[in-house]
């Protein structure tokens, strides 16, 4: 069964001992239901809003993206006053769920000259992390940095994967949060909606760890589901 809206709605119904389902229009979205009914009005509030808070808490394999940033704004101007703490600002992408960290550069090497009559030898010197800050400039959101513009390569997670590219893992803690808030629109009783949400938290940190897995980090460099509780990518 191909992974669309409807049927995602539906296994959150099923989840709460709904017998009621929401009939799939054909195309499996939402927004195409035309018989209303309070399962299809509650699942479509809710939808877009639930996968959102998904692809927010995580920097998921399948939603992954990276890409060259543009700029903004050279913050020059005396009023700049992001200036005096950051050369650049770039425009946030517009399919950014969330930024986590812009891509290492090439790595440097030092050494191999003399100084002060003594050879020094040649050392790594490794690659640079970029840091960087999001911010409100004049009603824009943008992404605050030092790098330089060629060097502006940001990792992050889009907005706007398809759900048939989520893992199966993804996928059910989707389900399970979704049946939480529309547990609440449908007056089941409050069991049943704590158990949605603690099934949601399980099936979260489960799909995290798995999807951790899909990546092979050089030696000392934490994993994605360590980054991301301290707020790294």
């Amino acid at each position: 069964m191909t992974r669309t809206e409807v049927v995602i709605a539906n296994m959150a119904l099923g989840r709460l001992g709904h017998a009621q389902e929401i009939e799939d229009p054909g195309d499996g979205l939402l927004a195409s239901v035309t018989d209303t009914t309070p399962e299809s009005q509650a699942a479509s509030f809710w939808f877009e809003k639930k996968v959102g808070e998904l692809l927010e808490d995580f920097p998921w394999t399948f939603a992954r993206k990276v890409a060259l940033l543009a700029e903004e704004d050279d913050l020059s101007e005396s009023t700049d006053y992001f200036g005096r703490e950051w050369a650049t600002a770039y425009t946030y992408p517009s399919d950014c769920a969330r930024a986590w960290r812009f891509s290492r550069d090439s790595g440097t090497w030092s050494g191999g000259v003399f100084y002060n009559s003594l050879w020094q030898p040649v050392t790594w010197m490794g690659q640079a992390l970029f840091t960087f800050q999001v911010a409100d400039l004049a009603d824009t959101k943008v992404i605050l940095s030092n790098v330089r513009s060629a060097d502006a390569i940001l990792h992050y997670t889009r907005n706007d994967p398809p759900l048939t590219a989520y893992s199966e893992l993804a996928a059910s803690a989707l389900a399970w949060s979704l049946a939480a808030e529309i547990g609440r629109r449908l007056n089941k009783d409050d069991a049943k909606i704590q158990r949605a949400r603690l099934e949601y938290y399980s099936a979260l940190a489960v799909a995290q760890a798995q999807n951790s897995n899909e990546e092979l980090l050089p030696k000392g460099e934490e994993s994605a589901l360590v980054r991301a509780h301290f707020g790294g990518g």
